[in-house]
């Protein structure tokens, strides 16, 4: 299946992101759901690479989130080939093969991925006023995401005691992650005072009802997500993601995904 991340020009929104769309060949669309204010008034004006890869990551996770398996001949492998906007192609069009491989690995696809120039920038500095004087200051950057792997993380670097402020970061597409970061964050930030503290972004569609919820590719997000509040806070930012090991093996999730698989 074929799609095209573009840029609405007559889209406007207020926290400066340019209004991305994502369509099919069979004219479904989709809105990127990137609320940004947060983002920006947390980590100041975005690098431009760092923002590609979010809006990259962002894209592919819509499209993941859009096209429902049970499509496929083998009723997982969908066939994706996807243009996405970026500010500089020229230097993401060389990466396209290294992302692709990358993107069939982690979701079971396979994906074909191209890189236009984008005819807008990405964002621009909203015109109302924005307080920036939150922008980080940490010294690492952590993944959470309000389960055991990332929590059993925070609370080593914390009672290490040698990591100085910890930026957690949290996404969430629906209010549930959401509400089980804050709580853990604010425990922590209790039992640490000081030492950590949350930044929460969603990242998701609209409209909001997606017909796949195997979510293979939302670490994609995860990552592009830290990475870019770690470069904001300074290029020797080390960013942290704990997990236990079965994401880095990508086992399948179920019994029938194994008969699916030797069928196919």
């Amino acid at each position: 299946m074929k799609l095209q991340a573009s840029i609405n020009p007559k889209g406007e929104r207020r926290d400066g992101l340019a209004d991305i769309q994502v369509q099919s060949e069979s004219g479904a669309q989709y809105q990127l759901d990137l609320p940004f204010r947060d983002l920006y008034r947390r980590c100041g004006p975005p690098n431009p690479i760092a923002l590609d890869l979010l809006i990259t990551a962002g894209s592919c996770y819509v499209i993941d989130k859009t096209i429902p398996r049970s499509s496929a001949d083998d009723g997982w492998t969908r066939d994706i080939d996807a243009t996405l906007t970026v500010s500089d192609a020229q230097k993401w069009e060389p990466l396209s093969g290294d992302l692709a491989e990358m993107l069939t690995f982690l979701t079971g696809d396979n994906w074909n991925l191209h890189f236009c120039q984008t005819p807008v920038p990405l964002f621009q500095p909203p015109k109302a006023s924005t307080d920036l004087k939150g922008m980080v200051r940490t010294n690492v950057v952590s993944l959470f995401s309000g389960g055991t792997d990332s929590l059993a993380g925070a609370i080593d670097l914390l009672a290490s005691g040698q990591e100085g402020h910890i930026l957690l970061i949290g996404h969430y597409d629906s209010p549930g992650p959401r509400r089980a970061q804050a709580v853990l964050a604010n425990r922590l930030s209790s039992r640490y005072p000081g030492k950590c503290d949350i930044l929460h972004t969603r990242v998701a569609h609209r409209p909001s009802r997606g017909v796949e919820d195997s979510l293979r590719s939302r670490s994609l997000v995860f990552v592009a997500l830290g990475l870019f509040a770690a470069q904001a806070a300074g290029e020797q930012t080390p960013l942290y993601m704990f997990e236990n090991g079965l994401i880095a093996l990508n086992v399948p999730l179920t019994p029938s995904r194994v008969i699916n698989h030797l069928k196919a």
